[in-house]
């Protein structure tokens, strides 16, 4: 199994940052308290709908993505409201939908308009649920699984699933809001290419102090200090350097909880350029001496997001604890 993309929405400050992580934005908008857990949470109004688009590193045959979702309090009669669309390029493959006049889940080959395959019960709250689906891409052996809240509502076998695998996701109030007055709001999204992890919660944490610093401040001493916002602050304080070869590395803040369970450590280095030419930067993780690298990338003009997903601690390549990542180091530098 291999983690593709992680997100808790808690570094942005506006919902115009969402395309530093996601390929587009279309309507969405940033909560700063409504998130599962009180923090930070995407919302897409039902006034016109609205998505967010995540365009996979390789088109997948199998994707499973999980996700928090909170529905609106006021909702009349509507359905079908496409709220998840697994796609090839602009094609819809599958989609997930919520249908209110029936109190139900919908799973559709291609859009709400294609061919409705399966319909599983699941009451309205206005509450956080957190839903698992799974989808093995095939025109005659495709599966389906979905999980709410951890329960199996459905599992089936020998589908026409599409004909074509899956490279980009899409969630949102993505059609058919018709009826519904208020936001959804989404937190909590994982995607991987072919197991679920679970309900899971995406927790965030920020440097905390200064391991080994090579760029220069914007003012003061303290890197860390100037990159330890959440939200992100842009220019408002940063550290910079032109230097190839040159790091920083930070001691991270620690989780504040003991989990039972850590799946990865997604490494997110926001960064940009400010001059003309190619410059190449990797952030890179240090746990217990042992140094692991992400992939080398081209900062543009304006900040963007890397994302390097580290599924094994690489000090004995071993499964994560909160443990080894209180005491995990992160950074980055600049290769060329």
């Amino acid at each position: 199994m291999t983690i593709l993309f992680v997100d808790g929405f808690d570094a942005y400050s506006a919902a115009t940052e969402f395309t530093r992580k996601w390929t587009s934005n279309t309507s969405g908008t940033l909560s700063a308290t409504a998130g599962r857990f009180g923090g930070r949470c995407a919302q897409f109004p039902s006034n016109g709908g609205g998505n967010i688009q995540k365009t996979l590193s390789a088109a997948k045959t199998t994707v499973v993505t999980g996700f928090a979702v909170q529905w609106p309090g006021t909702m009349t009669t509507f359905g079908p409201c496409a709220i998840v669309e697994l796609r090839n390029s602009t094609t819809t493959i599958m989609t997930l939908a919520y249908d209110y006049t029936s109190q139900s889940y919908k799973v559709y080959r291609g859009t709400t308009g294609g061919t409705l395959l399966q319909t599983v019960h699941a009451p309205h709250h206005a509450v956080y649920n957190h839903i698992i689906w799974k989808v093995l891409r095939n025109a005659s052996t495709g599966t389906i699984d979905l999980l709410i809240n951890g329960t199996s509502v459905l599992a089936v076998t020998n589908q026409n699933t599409g004909a074509s695998d899956i490279d980009n996701v899409r969630y949102g109030f993505i059609s058919g809001t018709s009826g519904v007055t208020g936001t959804m709001s989404l937190d909590d999204v994982f995607i991987t290419d072919s197991e679920s992890l679970g309900d899971r919660r995406v927790y965030t944490i920020v440097p905390g102090s200064d391991d080994s610093v090579q760029f220069t401040p914007s003012s003061g001493t303290n890197n860390s200090a100037l990159v330890d916002e959440l939200p992100t602050n842009n220019d408002t304080d940063y550290v910079e350097s032109s230097t190839v070869g040159n790091k920083d590395r930070y001691n991270l803040t620690n989780l504040g909880i003991t989990p039972l369970t850590v799946d990865c450590v997604a490494v997110n280095a926001i960064n940009r350029k400010d001059d003309a030419g190619t410059k190449t930067v990797r952030a890179h993780i240090f746990s217990n001496a042992t140094n692991s690298d992400g992939a080398t990338t081209s900062p543009s003009t304006s900040y963007t997001n890397t994302q390097d997903i580290f599924a094994l601690n690489p000090d004995g390549s071993v499964a994560w604890t909160g443990t080894s990542v209180d005491a995990l180091k992160a950074g980055f530098e600049i290769v060329s």
